[in-house]
């Protein structure tokens, strides 16, 4: 219960470390590049293999920029 009566600040702290380690060139934003109709509680089988997919197909997309970040 503690935790869930912080979460927002601590999405917000989370928040601010993501953006100064993209503004510094030391991170990325890697999101899903189209909307899903996986939900936090689950999706159907076929739903899941689509978003796995799409994760698939979009770090191919950005395998340069992904790997140019680790070195």
């Amino acid at each position: 219960a503690e935790d869930y009566e912080v979460r927002h600040l601590n999405y917000v702290k989370q928040i601010k470390i993501i953006n100064d380690l993209v503004d510094s060139g030391k991170g990325l934003y890697i999101s899903p590049s189209k909307h899903s109709k996986v939900t936090r509680l689950g999706g159907t089988t076929e739903q899941l293999q689509e978003l796995f997919d799409l994760g698939y197909s979009d770090m191919e997309n950005r395998k340069e920029e992904i790997l140019n970040l680790l070195k």
